[in-house]
Formats: C-alpha cells, structure tokens, sequence
C-alpha cells in the first residue's frame, strides 16, 4: 500500500478540495454544479491514490463557508462609506447578513 502523502498526494487533495467547495457551491445556490461534481467525485473515487485524499472535499466545503463569511463580516445590516473625490463627494450602503 502506498503511503497518503506520496508524491502527487497533494495534487490528489486539491482536486478533493474543487470537489468539496463545487459541492458545498451547488447546495448553497448552483445546483447544476451537483452533476458535475458528482462525476468527478466517482473519477476520482476509482483510482486508489486519488481514493485516500477524499477528506479533502471537506476542506473544500469549509474553504468556501469561511470565504462567505469573510465577505459578511461587516454584518448584520447596512453598512455605509464614502466614495468619490472632494469634488463630488458621495457614498455608498451595502447590506450584509448575519
């Protein structure tokens, strides 16, 4: 048996890593990523090496909840800043959720 961490390990933990966030993306709002997804996972499944990095696609859910709330870390409500120049001044309100 070969060892988890061989040679290519890494590469075989970033595919299950696109696996997990496309998965966790096609739950969340693109459900037509589901199939996709799915066919990859079974490719990836079959070839024993890419088999033992399968925890990798929970990583891949977890990188893309953190990312959502990265970009919602100024919420909850409407959080508000300037833009524009002294000249023509102005600003700009963007709503965040919880």
């Amino acid at each position: 048996m070969e060892p988890v961490l061989s040679r290519y390990g890494w590469m075989w933990f970033a595919a299950w890593v696109i696996v997990g966030a496309g998965a966790a993306l096609g739950l969340i709002s693109l459900l037509f990523l589901l199939p996709v997804v799915a066919v990859i996972a079974i490719l990836l499944s079959r070839r024993s090496t890419a088999a033992h990095s399968w925890w990798g696609a929970i990583s891949g859910a977890g990188l893309l909840l953190l990312y959502v709330a990265y970009v919602q870390r100024r919420g909850p409500g409407t959080h508000c800043h300037a833009i524009g120049t002294a000249q023509y001044p102005g600003t700009q309100c963007d709503e965040y959720l919880d």
